[in-house]
């Protein structure tokens, strides 16, 4: 969104349901990994009706159109974009850590640079 600065890092929950990005202005968002789903305690016709949207789609997902429809459902272009850029970051940091290691004298350690100081909220 407009508010949000550069996107840093990007990560999943251990249940799979959220997404946390953490980005430049030291701000730490939270979104649901499944949009459309509720966060709420389902009901019983609520949840038979997300049962069967599902049992639909496994049952039409051979369909053109159901399977463009379900392929375009995902993460927001931004987010996926600045987790490919800091994966890329990240090889590229840990490539030049490997060579500097490789290329050195042995029992010679280079000194480190220190890393930004990030504020943990």
């Amino acid at each position: 969104t407009k508010r949000m600065q550069k996107v840093f890092a990007v990560s999943y929950s251990g249940d799979a349901r959220f997404i946390f990005s953490g980005s430049d202005d030291h701000d730490v968002r939270i979104w649901k990994a499944a949009a459309s789903a509720p966060l709420k305690p389902l009901l019983g016709p609520e949840k038979a009706k997300l049962e069967y949207a599902a049992a639909l789609t496994e049952r039409y997902g051979h369909v053109s159109e159901v399977r463009r429809v379900m392929r375009n459902r995902s993460l927001p272009k931004g987010v996926t974009s600045q987790q490919r850029v800091g994966e890329a970051v990240k090889k590229s940091r840990q490539r030049k850590e490997a060579n500097v290691r490789k290329n050195s004298k042995k029992g010679a350690e280079p000194a480190r640079k220190v890393e930004r100081k990030q504020h943990i909220v």
